[in-house]
């Protein structure tokens, strides 16, 4: 028996034929990959934060080690603004682990109930770029130093909510 081809699709061209492929890939991938359960997700993800943090402790402990001793516990504008300048000096590390971890987070396979991280993953992504403009400014002016510094974690709320997602090696100060 001959074949039949369907003549609608015979009419499409090739560039069409591969975005009609391309989109039925990306809708399989936006929906979730139902082959990974939520805990194997959140173990991934708990991996890559744990390395995440240990490559910024390495980058900021001796920062610390090295320039608090200098200032005090009681330090003036002029020591608080050197200290956030010493952090804005290593924007290139500073910022690119993070940026390195939330894209690795991103492209980790995703159980088809991972809304909620997933826009964990956004909202932390968000924080960082605005927290590193007030770093920004606080190494440039002694008032924005000393309301950085009084404000605490900036991250408190994503915590919380990544240790409800059992994220637990997922939060940040």
């Amino acid at each position: 028996m001959p074949r039949v081809r369907n003549p609608r699709l015979c009419r499409m061209s090739w560039p069409f034929r591969i975005a009609l492929l391309l989109s039925g890939c990306l809708m399989t991938t936006a929906c979730g990959d139902s082959s990974i359960s939520l805990e194997e997700h959140v173990a991934e993800a708990n991996a890559l934060c744990a390395d995440a943090t240990r490559r910024m402790d390495a980058l900021i402990d001796p920062v610390f080690v090295s320039y608090l001793p200098q200032i005090g516990e009681d330090p003036n504008d002029e020591e608080l603004m050197g200290l956030y300048a010493l952090f804005v000096d290593l924007e290139p590390d500073l910022r690119g682990i993070p940026n390195a971890m939330l894209k690795d987070l991103r492209s980790l396979p995703r159980p088809s109930d991972s809304e909620d991280i997933v826009a964990l993953w956004d909202d932390i992504d968000q924080r960082f770029e605005s927290e590193w403009a007030l770093l920004v400014g606080a190494s440039e002016s002694g008032e924005a130093a000393r309301t950085q510094l009084a404000a605490g974690s900036p991250f408190e709320d994503l915590n919380a909510r990544a240790v409800e997602l059992g994220l637990v090696e997922c939060v940040f100060n």
